[in-house]
């Protein structure tokens, strides 16, 4: 009895992390410690380079949001970069550098999308046991001995995910230098917003781990 109620509170357990784990991870990041050497940035320029003018709004008020309550100032992209209307063409290195130098921004943060796949994966079936008569069963030898054990038993099946590879980048905006780097992979995404949030969060989380710069209150 002891053994099977252990095996289903671990089975609990395990099923709850599952159900928790962030639908992102960061995979991997780089940090130029040099060019970090007797620079204590304040201001960062926001741009998430999309033509998804939901996902960059929701991706970079979510950096806007996270860099405000650690009082670094921010500019947001969309907010300064005005799309024009019947052009195709993009500004030049020397227009978009002078814009974002004019607003005061020390660094510049990109978000872009590298890659997106469909991921297919199987997902075992799972087999349980109920008894038939559980009225007092396990009081005595027999009445266990005698109890009809029912298996109920869920096929397996096919999914597939969407998996997206997002990388994040910090420059230096006096000289254009990378300052730092991260790459990330995010899972069925659910709604927007709840993405950008959480994906912003973790990016600022992997800064502070690499003592990028302060990212305290």
């Amino acid at each position: 009895m002891k053994k099977s109620l252990s095996l289903t509170v671990v089975a609990l357990v395990m099923s709850f992390f599952n159900a928790c784990a962030p639908s992102t991870v960061i995979t991997g990041s780089w940090l130029n410690k040099s060019g970090f050497e007797g620079k204590q940035f304040k201001s960062v320029f926001i741009a998430a380079i999309t033509s998804n003018m939901s996902v960059k709004s929701a991706l970079e008020n979510a950096f806007a949001q996270e860099a405000s309550v650690r009082n670094l100032k921010s500019i947001k992209s969309i907010d300064f970069f005005k799309p024009k209307l019947n052009t195709t063409t993009p500004p030049t290195k020397e227009e978009v550098l002078k814009m974002i130098r004019d607003t005061g921004s020390e660094t510049i943060l990109t978000v872009t999308l590298k890659d997106r796949e469909n991921q297919t994966r199987y997902v075992p079936g799972s087999s349980s046991y109920s008894p038939a008569n559980s009225n007092n069963y396990y009081n005595n030898f027999y009445g266990y001995y005698q109890t009809a054990y029912v298996e109920t038993y869920n096929e397996g099946y096919y999914t597939t995910d969407k998996v997206y590879f997002i990388e994040c980048n910090l420059y230096n905006t006096e000289n254009e230098e990378l300052l730092w780097s991260a790459q990330s992979e995010t899972t069925n995404p659910s709604k927007v917003d709840a993405f950008a949030k959480e994906y912003a969060a973790l990016v600022v989380a992997q800064l502070k781990k690499d003592r990028a710069f302060s990212t305290e209150k």
